[in-house]
């Protein structure tokens, strides 16, 4: 028998994948052959962060849910704001973090230039390292490459509630 999962996705249900996902990839990069499912789970985690940090912004709850009218909004939004950036199936770490950024300045509550700056920097490094069909392929990075990878996921992870406050 299946176990009985949520009804719908929400803040607290992507906060909670965004940091079982950073474990998840962390312990598969010790293993020899874990590096393509430790980049998967690293980028994911990545995924939820910007996400659940843009779905805070816009003023969601933790439990309020979030579906496809929600991401359909986050869409809307950006279309409001000039940005150019592919949702690309509203997995695009990019598009994510580009909006979160023109979300905030439109608030008039931009982040410290140098946070937001660091921001878009390892937000360039995840999205040179991962995609969303990873999942389906056994994606080969260098070490180097995925020590990157590792780095921005942990940066992502400590700094994840500068990024909603």
């Amino acid at each position: 028998m299946r176990a009985s999962l949520p009804t719908h996705d929400s803040i607290q249900e992507f906060e909670g994948a965004r940091h079982d996902r950073l474990w998840d990839g962390m312990t598969l990069w010790g293993y020899r052959d874990g590096a393509a499912g430790a980049a998967y789970m690293l980028g994911y985690s990545v995924e939820m962060a910007l996400k659940c940090a843009y779905f805070r912004l816009a003023g969601l709850r933790v439990f309020d849910p979030i579906a496809r009218p929600e991401l359909r909004s986050a869409e809307a939004r950006a279309r409001v704001l000039g940005l150019a950036t592919q949702t690309e199936s509203f997995h695009s770490v990019q598009f994510w973090c580009d909006l979160l950024c023109k979300h905030r300045h439109d608030l008039l509550s931009p982040l410290d230039p140098t946070l937001e700056q660091r921001l878009v920097t390892e937000t360039g490094i995840v999205y040179d390292r991962w995609w969303v069909d990873m999942r389906y392929k056994a994606e080969k990075l260098s070490r180097n490459e995925l020590e990157h990878l590792a780095a921005a996921a942990d940066w992502f992870d400590r700094n994840y509630p500068d990024l909603y406050r």
